[in-house]
């Protein structure tokens, strides 16, 4: 089981407090999950989905049509008869009242008030029994459904019995066999249960609200997607015009499941903590968030094939290498739905226990682990769209991903938000994957998630990872000693806060690569990747780049760094000589703070107040001291070889006349230059030049 801090404190009193909470061990397994109460109907929505796609594989108008009625009406959950009676009720009954009449053979069947009803109502609904075995959970089936089942459905024309009274009925059972749970329910009716609730607004959904700008965001999608038609959202339009049927038809399958049944089952466990919190310890809500994560098609076990978010994640961790209980195989079970199944009965203990605040972290813990397969999509689809030449499928599929993923993102990030859309949204122009995979990374620790649980995306042709798509890795900047293990050159490096690990010199993929942080050893981190021969004087010249002349964009933050700490993969367009071309093209909205929260360069010339400005005439640069030229104020830098590396200056004709300037205090004998294989010139301090070459002597002797 996972181990989870947050239930010591029930687990220990778990052997003199459970009899308090008797369980009713007759509900039949959900995936190897014990359920409290009777679930099978909630379990069973996952048949619409497949009725959907059934539809939709055809790939025709009039299947696109059926889909459309099913997604709205159902046909396999929550089941009810609309029955018009010959005379109106003599007295009000309850919900739940129970009423009883005959099928078309002659069998009695005893349903219940669909809801309160007034003396003198004409027009009742009849909700159908359900049974605990959910291969024959419910006998009448009809909805909008394309195969119905009709044998448990009220007879056409015959006596309902209620409190005692006979009433004579009509109705058309292929017409007024109804349901009461859909998948366009779960989010046409978001706002009660989601927003405006007594402990609403639930975090995650005010995530998708804040960002879509709609409450019924995910049913808008849908629609959209049906009609192809351009959604009108604040944020993460889609303009389904630009797709045929196929891809409107992954817009739609998935579009079900990854936006509306997703933030559904959310809902469930935030219901059950509200409920826990009210002194209600019954795990109904609970058991139902379980079904909507697996459905019916899994089984008892989860060995089957189904529909929903179990089966997501199982598929993604065929192509991330992230199956089985230790996260490390390609086929089993996702590590993912062994931990959460373990959660969800870590959940339902804490539950019957009423340890609310426990399971209100349970809760958190499960609501970002269920973003993983998504990102896993994002970047699967990401990666086939840019390398592979993915087709108008991949593109659509890859849209969705984003679109389940991307309000999660931008409550930490706008920018990377607005990134991984750009290059993913319905029609991108172009898609660029290392740049949607560095997006993501950098909110990683934010939403709660790790390098190891996404993992990387692997080849079965090559065996191996796709190159510049191997998992990340986290470093935990507070332990003492470096870890062990090498990541590959395109392995983005992280720390445990969500941003890149810092690294003072960095390497090209083809040479040896070591990290200094000030020149003190002890801090050391290694980051190989094709050993360095000291005596071949041919190889690839040490490539280094000193802390503070890199900048890099900080997506969380909107500013530029230039701390060393970017990933040894960058992209290149991620990379700048100066803050301000870095702030143009990354935040150029947010121009002015992204140049003021920058970390100042580290230089041989103390920092200033700006004193710097460049002289573009001449290919120099000036000091403010001297007579000013004009410029504008962004114009102006701390250090004069920061103003050298500023891009419309020849910055090698402005550095040399930087060195022979001995008057500026630049380039004196306790500084040390290192050249790399572009000629390009970074200063490191002498202290650190005499810490690498110590380094260098003991590559050359062992």
């Amino acid at each position: 089981l996972v181990l989870l801090a947050a239930t010591e404190s029930a687990t220990k009193s778990a052997a003199s407090g459970w009899a308090d909470h008797p369980r009713q061990l007759s509900y039949a397994n959900v995936a190897g999950y014990q359920p409290d109460s009777q679930v099978t109907d909630q379990c069973a929505i996952d048949l619409d989905q497949a009725a959907i796609e059934d539809q939709l594989a055809l790939q025709t108008l009039e299947s696109f049509q059926n889909a459309r009625r099913i997604y709205n009406q159902g046909g396999n959950s929550k089941s009810y008869a609309l029955i018009n009676l010959a005379n109106g009720l003599a007295c009000s009954i309850s919900k739940g009242e129970i009423i009883t009449g005959m099928n078309a053979e002659g069998n009695e069947i005893s349903g219940e008030a669909y809801e309160d009803y007034e003396a003198g109502t004409v027009a009742v609904k009849v909700q159908y029994p359900t049974s605990d075995i959910q291969e024959s959970y419910v006998e009448c089936r009809v909805g909008a459904l394309a195969e119905t089942r009709l044998e448990g459905c009220f007879m056409a024309v015959g006596e309902l019995s209620i409190y005692g009274r006979q009433y004579l009925y009509t109705y058309y059972p292929a017409m007024d066999n109804r349901n009461g749970r859909t998948i366009a329910g779960f989010s046409t009716g978001a706002r009660a249960k989601m927003l405006d609730c007594a402990s609403c607004p639930y975090q995650d959904f005010k995530f998708f609200y804040d960002y879509y700008g709609r409450d019924d965001y995910a049913h808008q999608f849908v629609e959209a997607a049906f009609d192809g038609a351009t959604t009108s959202f604040a944020n993460g339009n889609a303009d389904f015009s630009q797709y045929g049927f196929e891809g409107r038809r992954q817009a739609i399958e998935l579009g079900t499941v990854y936006l509306s049944i997703f933030m559904y089952v959310i809902r469930q466990f935030e219901d059950a903590v509200d409920g826990c919190n009210e002194g209600r310890y019954d795990t109904h809500a609970w058991d139902e968030g379980v079904c909507f994560y697996t459905g019916s098609l899994e089984g008892r076990d989860g060995a089957g094939s189904g529909k929903l978010l179990h089966q997501l994640a199982d598929n993604r961790c065929t192509n991330f290498k992230t199956c089985d209980v230790e996260g490390s195989d390609l086929d089993g079970m996702a590590k993912l739905n062994y931990d959460v199944f373990d959660l969800f009965a870590v959940g339902n203990f804490q539950l019957q226990r009423g340890s609310c605040a426990d399971l209100r972290n349970t809760v958190g813990i499960i609501t970002s682990k269920m973003y993983i397969p998504m990102i896993q999509g994002a970047l699967r689809y990401a990666f086939k769209v840019d390398k592979l030449s993915g087709g108008e499928k991949g593109k659509a599929e890859g849209a969705v991903y984003a679109a389940a993923i991307l309000p999660r993102v931008h409550a930490v990030s706008p920018n990377a938000a607005a990134i991984i859309y750009d290059n993913m949204k319905v029609g991108a122009s172009s898609t660029d994957v290392q740049t949607v995979k560095y997006a993501f990374e950098t909110v990683y620790a934010d939403i709660g998630i790790s390098c190891a649980e996404v993992g990387g995306l692997w080849s079965y042709g090559d065996n191996n990872y796709y190159p510049g798509m191997e998992p990340c890795i986290e470093m935990d900047q507070s332990a003492s000693s470096p870890p062990t293990g090498n990541p590959t050159p395109s392995q983005s490096v992280l720390t445990t806060t969500g941003r890149p690990s810092n690294s003072a010199i960095t390497e090209a993929p083809t040479t040896s690569s070591l990290s200094i942080v000030d020149g003190d050893m002890s801090t050391m981190t290694s980051i190989p990747s094709t050993s360095i021969d000291a005596k071949n004087t041919t190889a690839s010249p040490l490539i280094i780049t000193v802390e503070g002349v890199v900048y890099y964009p900080n997506f969380s933050n909107e500013v530029c760094l230039d701390d060393g700490e970017f990933p040894p993969n960058s992209p290149e367009e991620h990379l700048f000589q100066n803050v301000t071309q870095c702030c143009d093209t990354h935040f150029p909205t947010n121009m002015e703070a992204c140049l003021q929260a920058r970390v100042p360069t580290a230089s041989a010339t103390p920092p200033g107040a700006k004193d710097w400005y460049p002289d573009y005439d001449n290919d120099t640069c000036k000091n403010k001291n001297d007579e000013q030229e004009g410029g504008l104020e962004i114009d102006f830098f701390d250090t004069h070889e920061e103003c050298c590396e500023f891009g419309p200056i020849n910055t090698e004709k402005c550095l040399q006349a930087l060195n022979v300037n001995a008057d500026d205090g630049i380039g004196s004998d306790d500084d040390f230059e290192v050249l790399d294989s572009d000629a390009s010139k970074h200063t490191i301090s002498m202290a650190n030049a005499l810490t690498l070459s110590l380094l260098m002597i003991l590559i050359y002797h062992f």
